[in-house]
């Protein structure tokens, strides 16, 4: 293994070209130009692209980093494998802080990417003949959706903080299956969470399966919480939202592709088999007072459906669902009956669950009774463990998607069947499992007392 550490650049730009397996980048400063003038030849700060899609880099680590004023991307990552992007801060960069593009295996992990984004020089990194304004990326994942660059794969994007994105979303999706974005904050941006496709392609090649956002939370106001905008003909497929919380805010869902909507709701177009169930949203909402809006509508090809939602126990915060579209592709009465999910079956209750004190809080641990039969876990805990059970998370479901390894011995596993509770308190916690609309009963609960 390969390790660079401490270099410190002040000069105009810099860009440190990896082109090689088994390198570990830790303790590492760059500083460049803030926004210069016109296209710099060095404008990202380390960058990373394999040969090819069959000759990727494999095992590469940055880690314990500072990255700042670079006008193109903070790290970019082409046609790589097994890595880890874990414990950097990323600042001042104009288009991508952590950008991914046909990435095998990564771990995206307890990064602060902020100040991403300048609406008047970004626009000229992203130029398109529909777009009047720049568009920037904290944190993205994306592909060409070809043989040479195809879709990025199993990726975990977890713990990370984003601050400060005028110009797009917070954490982004754009062509990536299995992709996991579990315990994020997003604050200031655009909106805060996206997963999207290129309606330009043709045949959608990049529509994204199997994208699970679970316990992040948002804090921003100027435009949506969150978009899921699947293909037109045949939807976005099994995508999640589990246990967020989005503030000052709402959020938008289904086949609006327009480049610039309206300040408004959280949006779902065109999706099948979305679980969306116990988000919490609070305003202020738009004029219509929309916390969720589902719609089919799109300005550039004929209108798709969406299918087989599970949708329950989300608290609008006073605000309102609206279904913009008709019920002729299913033929139910009405568009709450034409888009649910047929009924799912009870998961059982969790067991075995134990509560550790650790230097870091109370480590939570518990066995899965009920195979693949659940969408989540949630978590609570109480002073006595009688009364006022509140909130400590929702966990990702333990069927084998997220947990999958990797060759880089940096690696950390994520582990289904745990949690870090790092707000933790002297009392009682409990745990139940969760299937679209249905939950189990709750498990046994167990104390933590000094």
């Amino acid at each position: 293994m390969q390790k660079l550490a401490g270099a410190t650049d002040n000069g105009p730009t810099m860009l440190l070209q990896i082109a090689s397996s088994d390198i570990l980048i830790d303790g590492l400063r760059l500083m460049g130009t803030e926004y210069g003038e016109g296209i710099q030849r060095n404008m990202t700060g380390i960058n990373v692209s394999g040969l090819s899609s069959k000759q990727r880099y494999a095992n590469i680590t940055i880690r314990n980093s500072w990255i700042q004023r670079y006008r193109g991307n903070g790290i970019r990552i082409d046609l790589a494998k097994d890595v880890v992007i874990d414990n950097n801060r990323i600042e001042d960069v104009t288009f991508g802080g952590i950008f991914f593009v046909s990435v095998d295996h990564a771990l995206i992990n307890n990064n602060v990417v902020e100040d991403i984004g300048d609406p008047e020089v970004g626009s000229a990194f992203h130029p398109e003949p529909d777009r009047d304004y720049a568009i920037a990326y904290p944190i993205v994942v994306t592909s060409e959706a070809t043989e040479e660059y195809p879709h990025s794969t199993n990726i975990l994007i977890q713990n990370n903080i984003v601050r400060h994105n005028p110009v797009w979303a917070g954490i982004m999706n754009h062509g990536g299956d299995n992709v996991g974005v579990f315990d994020n904050e997003v604050y200031d941006c655009d909106f805060a969470y996206a997963l999207t496709y290129s309606g330009h392609i043709t045949d959608h090649p990049l529509a994204s399966t199997r994208t699970w956002f679970i316990n992040n939370y948002a804090e921003i106001a100027p435009r949506s919480a969150q978009w899921f905008i699947g293909p037109n003909e045949g939807g976005s497929i099994n995508h999640a939202a589990i246990g967020n919380v989005y503030t000052g805010t709402a959020t938008s869902i289904g086949s609006n592709t327009s480049k610039k909507p309206s300040i408004g709701p959280m949006s779902v177009w065109n999706q099948d088999g979305l679980v969306f169930t116990y988000n919490s949203f609070s305003g202020p909402f738009d004029a219509d007072n929309r916390a969720i809006r589902w719609s089919t509508m799109d300005h550039r090809d004929a209108a798709g459906p969406i299918l087989n939602v599970s949708r329950t126990g989300n608290d609008l915060g006073g605000g309102i669902e609206t279904f913009e579209f008709d019920t002729t592709h299913c033929g139910e009465t009405t568009p709450e009956d034409c888009i649910l999910a047929p009924p799912a079956a009870a998961p059982s209750a969790p067991t075995n669950l134990k509560a550790i004190q650790t230097g870091h809080g109370v480590l939570l641990t518990w066995t899965n009774t009920t195979g693949n039969g659940h969408d989540s876990f949630y978590i609570e805990q109480s002073l006595d463990g009688v009364t006022e059970w509140t909130r400590v998370a929702f966990r990702p479901p333990d069927d084998g998607h997220w947990d999958f390894g990797s060759t880089n011995p940096h690696w950390q596993a994520f582990n289904p069947l745990s949690y870090l509770h790092r707000e933790a308190i002297n009392g009682f916690y409990r745990i139940r499992a969760q299937n679209g609309e249905q939950t189990s009963p709750w498990s046994k609960a167990v104390a933590v007392f000094p």
